[in-house]
């Protein structure tokens, strides 16, 4: 009777638990008056959680190191100019990302973003979609404390962000997206 109950407690539990593969970092910065996205991830992040369990725990354990210089936007010059004007401006090479708190009844994690010597908590909506989580977010890279590191980026993409009106613009604000594909539930 004991070995049954333990059976049935041992499949409730795995019929709640989940496994994820590896997830997808996109970001997505902004051109033009009309706000025209360009995105990107980057090649080489080091990402760490538990792949298995309740998506709480998924979420909760969450954390990872992103090298700023393997970035990957679509274009060698446009890395160049992100990687010059941008990561190499604002003190360091690695981005550090580590989730604090997840309010499953709100869908809200809170993520610490560390850039250089520069540390915010940014908040991000998690979803379900199809089978994936998706955790959305953005961050205002003036606000953010990078003023002059951005004005260095704006300078060397001015050619590039010139639009059809004739104005020159950069957005400041990025958007920023993970997507933890759900592998199977066990």
């Amino acid at each position: 009777m004991k070995l049954m109950s333990l059976l049935v407690l041992f499949w409730s539990a795995a019929a709640f638990s989940q496994n994820y593969g590896s997830p997808e970092l996109t970001f997505t910065g902004y051109k033009f008056t009309e706000k025209e996205a360009v995105s990107g991830t980057f090649k080489k992040i080091n990402w760490k959680f538990s792949n298995s369990g309740s998506a709480q725990d998924v979420i909760t354990s969450a954390s990872a190191v992103i090298d700023s210089y393997s970035i990957e936007a679509g274009k060698p010059a446009r890395n160049t100019n992100i990687t010059n004007g941008l990561f190499k401006k604002w003190g360091g090479q690695n981005i550090k990302v580590k989730v604090l708190s997840f309010d499953e009844a709100a869908q809200l994690a809170k993520v610490q973003i560390s850039i250089g010597k520069l540390t915010r908590v940014v908040p991000f909506k998690v979803t379900q979609a199809e089978s994936n989580l998706l955790f959305t977010g953005s961050i205002d890279l003036i606000e953010f404390g990078l003023g002059k590191a951005f004005q260095s980026l704006s300078k060397l993409c001015a050619v590039h962000h010139k639009g059809k009106d004739g104005v020159v613009k950069t957005w400041s604000v990025v958007d920023l997206e993970v997507k933890l594909p759900k592998l199977a539930a066990n």
